[in-house]
C-alpha cells in the first residue's frame, strides 16, 4: 500500500486515527487525498474527528478547507450563471456530477471536488444549447466525442452532453430518463433532475467507465448508494435496458463496500451467481491496485479493455468486441481530422468519408509490414 493511503481511509471510514502518525505520513495522507480527488471530504472528516493533528498539519488542514471552500464557490457561482442562461432560453438541462451531485448525494457541495461542469440536454436542443454556450462566452476546444461536446471559457469547462454514453456502448436510455427526470430548484435557477433510480444508475455508470480510477469514484457510489437506494424502485432494474446494467450496479457495489462496508446494500433485484463472484473478482483488481499507486491516465482503449473484463461470458466478450468494432469504424477521432485537415478537409462528413480511406490505407500498409 502507498504511503498515506492507510491514513485517507481510516479518516474517510471514520476510524480511529493513529496516534502515532508523523508528520511525513501525515503530509502523504494529504498528497493522496489530492491524487485522488478526495480532498474536500477527507479534510472535512479529519476536521471534524477530533484528532490530535500536529501544528504543521493543522497548517495542511486549513489550507486545504480554504482552498475547497475556494472551489466550491468558484464552481458553484459558475454552475449558477449558466443555468440562469438556460432559463432565461427555456432550455431544459441536468447538471450531472458536479455541485449539484455534491449537494444530493454528499449533503454540500463543498464536500466534492469539481474540475469541470457536466450538462445534458434533449438531442433535439443540443443547437439551441451550443449557440448559448457561444452568447455566455464559452468556445469549443475538442472535436465532438460519441454523447458531449467540450466547451471552455478560461478555466471553466463544460461538457455539454446529449447522452451519458455511447448506447453501443451502454444503453443508458437517456430519453427514459428524461421522462421520468423532475423539476427542481438548485441555487434559485430552475433545472431537472434525474429520477432516483436513474440517478444511482448513472453514478455507477459514471464509476465503470471511469474504471473507478480514482478514489473518488468510489466515494461517489459510496454516497449514492447510501442516499439514494431507500428511494430507489428495484423492479426498475428488472426490465428494459436498465436490466441489461445490472452488473454495473454490483460491480459499484462491489467497490463501494470496500470503502465502506457498512454501506447500503443498494436495490435489491436477482444476480447470478457467476455474475457477483465474477464482479467481486473485478473488485478486489481495481481497489488492489488504487492502493498501490495512481491509477493510468484512461483512454478509449484501456476503457473498452476494461468493459471486455467485465463481461462475463464468452458470449459477453464476443458480443462487446463486435459493438467495439462498429464503434470504432464509425467514431471519428482527432486523427481523422487532422487526416482531412492535409487535404483541406474540415466538414464532419466529408471527414468521415475520409476516414474510411486512412482505415484502408492503414491496413494495407499492416498488409505489407505482414508480408
Amino acid at each position: 500500500m502507498r504511503p498515506g493511503m492507510d491514513c485517507v481511509l481510516d479518516v474517510l471510514r471514520g476510524e480511529p486515527i493513529r496516534p502515532d502518525i508523523t508528520n511525513s505520513e501525515w503530509q502523504h495522507a494529504f498528497q493522496v487525498a489530492v491524487e485522488e480527488k478526495v480532498l474536500p471530504y477527507f479534510a472535512a472528516k479529519l476536521h471534524r474527528s477530533g484528532a490530535a493533528v500536529p501544528e504543521p498539519i493543522k497548517d495542511y488542514l486549513a489550507q486545504a478547507e480554504q482552498e475547497t471552500a475556494r472551489n466550491s464557490f468558484w464552481w458553484t457561482s459558475e454552475l449558477k450563471g449558466i443555468l440562469q442562461g438556460f432559463a432565461t432560453e427555456a432550455i431544459p438541462v441536468i447538471p450531472l456530477k458536479g455541485p449539484m451531485l455534491a449537494e444530493r448525494i454528499y449533503g454540500s457541495t463543498n464536500l466534492r471536488v469539481s474540475v469541470d461542469l457536466d450538462l445534458l440536454v434533449r438531442p433535439a436542443d443540443i443547437k439551441s444549447a451550443c449557440s448559448l454556450l457561444v452568447t455566455l462566452g464559452f468556445t469549443e476546444y475538442a472535436r465532438p466525442s460519441d454523447y458531449h461536446y467540450s466547451w471552455s471559457r478560461g478555466t471553466t469547462l463544460v461538457e455539454l452532453h446529449f447522452d451519458v454514453e455511447n448506447p453501443l456502448t451502454f444503453n443508458f436510455d437517456t430519453a427514459a430518463a428524461w421522462n421520468r427526470a423532475r423539476q427542481r430548484d438548485f441555487l434559485g435557477q430552475p433545472v431537472w433532475q434525474f429520477a432516483p433510480s436513474d440517478e444511482l444508475l448513472f453514478v455507477c455508470l459514471h464509476g465503470v467507465r471511469h474504471r473507478f480510477e480514482f478514489l473518488n469514484n468510489v466515494l461517489d457510489v459510496a454516497f449514492a448508494f447510501n442516499c439514494l437506494t431507500s428511494q430507489v424502485d428495484s423492479k426498475f432494474y428488472e426490465s428494459g435496458p436498465a436490466a441489461k446494467l445490472r452488473p454495473l450496479i454490483v460491480l459499484s457495489r462491489a467497490m463501494a463496500t470496500r470503502l465502506d462496508p457498512r454501506c447500503s446494500s443498494g436495490p435489491h433485484f436477482r444476480v447470478p451467481v457467476k455474475t457477483a463472484e465474477h464482479m467481486e473478482r473485478v473488485a478486489n483488481k481495481l481497489w488492489a491496485d488504487m492502493l498501490e499507486g495512481p491509477s493510468p491516465v484512461s483512454n478509449w482503449r484501456i476503457q473498452h479493455r476494461f468493459y471486455l473484463e467485465i463481461e462475463t461470458s464468452i458470449r459477453g466478450r464476443l458480443l462487446r468486441a463486435a459493438t467495439d468494432i462498429c464503434i470504432l469504424v464509425t467514431r471519428l477521432t482527432q486523427l481523422d481530422f487532422d487526416f482531412a485537415a492535409r487535404y483541406g478537409v474540415h466538414r464532419t462528413g466529408l471527414v468521415w468519408i475520409l476516414r474510411q480511406l486512412r482505415l484502408l490505407a492503414q491496413l494495407c500498409r499492416l498488409g505489407e509490414v505482414t508480408e
